[in-house]
């Protein structure tokens, strides 16, 4: 009895060792993904923006994942006050990823006041921890004030930049002739008159204004017309 018990424990130990082979598997080596990364610095230039002009904006910003067109992956960046116009002259900039436009593997992506989205395209891949830049021209908001933009990606949740400043729109200095030598009338047109008074000057009344956009195009006007009598 004992000596078929040995028997079967080592025709079993046999067999396990007959069918015990090395195993092997197939390894691909990829980025990938766990949860959401930190999309962080985001700065908007310029800072200050004069309402309604066309202004060729930036938005910078440090990916928070791993991002590439073959992933199907995206950047979104959206205005919190509606811009003037659509933008257009769009690329987005990282490293050697340098694409023009809004669409990619995944769509023709989007650009609406409110924004746009940027479908990254098959030969755009962005590291995590790399600076990426944003650049499109729009006008700016119609009304003054302040706004900002958010980020969004694929794998980072939302992001703010700093806040944008909307002034009054930048007066225009022209004159009814250029020639050298020649007196002329010059025209500052495009600024608000407002906070006007009036009083007696050696007999005339003079008006004054108060307006700082027209003191500083008035001291822009004194320099050209100094430089002229040089």
């Amino acid at each position: 009895m004992a000596a078929a018990a040995a028997l079967s424990t080592g025709a079993l130990c046999a067999g396990l060792l007959a069918t015990a082979v090395p195993a092997y598997a197939d390894v691909t080596s990829n980025y990938y993904t766990i949860g959401q990364g930190t999309l962080t610095g985001v700065v908007a230039t310029p800072a200050s923006v004069s309402q309604n002009a066309s202004t060729n904006f930036e938005v910078e910003f440090t990916a928070g994942t791993y991002l590439s067109g073959a992933d199907d992956n995206f950047v979104l960046v959206q205005s919190s006050e509606a811009l003037g116009l659509v933008p257009t002259n769009i690329y987005i900039v990282s490293g050697s990823c340098i694409q023009s436009g809004t669409a990619g593997t995944e769509g023709a992506g989007t650009a609406i006041i409110e924004g746009l989205t940027i479908e990254l395209d098959s030969g755009c891949t962005i590291d995590a921890g790399s600076p990426v830049q944003v650049y499109f021209t729009a006008d700016a908001p119609s009304s003054t004030g302040e706004f900002y933009f958010t980020v969004t990606t694929s794998g980072s949740a939302l992001a703010t930049s700093n806040v944008v400043a909307v002034g009054t729109s930048a007066g225009t200095l022209t004159a009814s002739s250029y020639s050298y030598g020649e007196s002329t009338t010059y025209t500052i047109s495009g600024i608000s008159l407002g906070a006007v008074t009036s009083g007696p000057a050696h007999g005339r009344h003079r008006w004054r204004h108060r307006s700082p956009q027209f003191l500083q195009w008035r001291g822009r006007l004194q320099r050209e017309l100094h430089a002229l009598r040089r």
